[in-house]
């Protein structure tokens, strides 16, 4: 599951969340029941996680979904790509690289800290990261082209670099994770 800027699951609070994103956790309440019905109707359930400002009470939920998960099942959480300070296609003023401008990733170091210990307390909990390769040497760049469409999301361009530098490693995770059911 996936999100736009909440996980839909249960326990998140709405007194944890700023103003301006009150929309968006909105939105993601109306899912809840659904997101629960397919979790409690799967054996694998992925979980992506995009790590800046997050509310304290989400880790809390996602810590809960862990301890509530039956024994068949798994589930993955996935540490988002990083997350940028500036768009670089506004800086850049183009999809090709021309200038030398450095851009600062996010700290997303909580968010991996936390996510962490989670995977290490539970048994049927597992960590992929995607913060890492390609994406991350050159940040808002791939190759010499913008990867992003704003500071916080990648483009087609760069989801399709990062599907295909992810496929094996991740697939390896997954076989594993399905063959010890």
């Amino acid at each position: 599951m996936t999100c736009d800027a909440f996980p839909a699951i249960e326990g998140i609070q709405k007194n944890d969340i700023p103003k301006d994103k009150i929309s968006y956790y909105n939105k993601s309440r109306t899912l809840v029941n659904a997101t629960s019905k397919l979790i409690n109707s799967n054996d694998i359930i992925i979980l992506a996680i995009i790590g800046i400002e997050r509310p304290s009470s989400e880790y809390k939920a996602i810590e809960k979904l862990c301890a509530q998960l039956k024994n068949n099942q798994k589930l993955i959480l996935i540490n988002s790509f990083p997350t940028l300070i500036n768009n670089p296609l506004k800086k850049n003023k183009g999809i090709l690289k021309i200038n030398d401008y450095i851009y600062e990733k996010e700290d997303n170091k909580h968010t991996s800290n936390v996510l962490m210990n989670i995977s290490l307390k539970y048994k049927n909990v597992y960590l992929y990261n995607l913060d890492k390769g390609e994406i991350t040497q050159d940040a808002g760049y791939i190759n010499d082209t913008v990867a992003y469409y704003d500071s916080r999301h990648i483009n087609m361009y760069a989801a399709k670099k990062l599907a295909l530098e992810h496929n094996i490693d991740f697939m390896k995770l997954y076989k594993e994770i399905t063959k010890s059911k």
